[in-house]
C-alpha cells in the first residue's frame, strides 16, 4: 500500500506509518449507504470484539467514499453509534476520489452503487500484514469467509514483526 494522509473520526491525522507492524482490515463505505455499511459495521464490531483482549495490534480502517457528506464530526457519530473503539478502529476521511483511487490502485477492489445513495461502496474487506501487504480479500456477507478472515488476522499476529529501520 502506498503512503496515503486522512483524517480519522477524531480528526487525527493517519499516514501509512500509523499501522506500522500492525495488522490491518480496511474496508470502504459511506455513512449514508443503508444497504451494506450497517451490516459491515455490526460484523466489524465483531472482529474488534474479538481481538480486543490481547495486545494483537490489530487496526481496522473504514474510509469513507462519500467525503463530501462524510465529515470528521459524521464520522465520529457514525463510529460511537456502534461503540467502536477509537484507538482500535478508524474512519477515515480523505480527498474527493481518494477512496476510490485507493480501492482500484493499491487494493484492485471494484466499488459498487447503491440504491440508497451515490457513494460507492463493497462488501470486501482488505486484510494486510504487519508489512501491509495485501494478504486476503473477504466478503462481509458471508460467514464462512468471514470465519476464514478471522483465522487469517490470527495467523498474521503470529508473524514476526518488521524490523525497525
Amino acid at each position: 500500500m502506498r503512503d496515503f494522509r486522512m483524517r480519522n473520526q477524531v480528526d487525527k491525522p493517519i499516514t501509512l506509518s500509523n499501522l506500522d507492524n500492525k495488522v490491518t482490515l480496511v474496508s470502504f463505505f459511506s455513512t449514508r449507504d443503508t444497504r451494506v455499511a450497517p451490516h459491515l459495521a455490526r460484523i466489524l464490531l465483531k472482529v474488534q470484539r474479538t481481538f480486543a483482549r490481547s495486545d494483537s495490534g490489530l487496526h481496522i480502517l473504514s474510509i469513507t467514499t462519500d467525503p463530501a457528506y462524510d465529515t470528521i464530526g459524521a464520522l465520529k457519530a457514525y463510529a460511537d453509534h456502534y461503540d467502536t473503539n477509537h484507538d482500535i478502529w478508524w474512519f477515515l476521511r480523505g480527498a474527493p476520489g481518494e477512496a476510490s483511487d485507493i480501492a482500484a490502485t493499491d487494493f484492485h477492489v471494484k466499488l459498487d452503487r447503491s440504491d440508497t445513495t451515490s457513494a460507492p461502496y463493497t462488501s470486501t474487506l482488505v486484510l494486510l500484514d504487519k508489512r501491509n501487504y495485501v494478504r486476503g480479500y473477504y466478503d462481509v456477507t458471508d460467514s464462512a469467509s468471514m470465519t476464514r478472515c478471522v483465522t487469517a488476522i490470527s495467523m498474521l499476529m503470529l508473524e514476526p514483526r518488521k524490523a525497525t529501520q
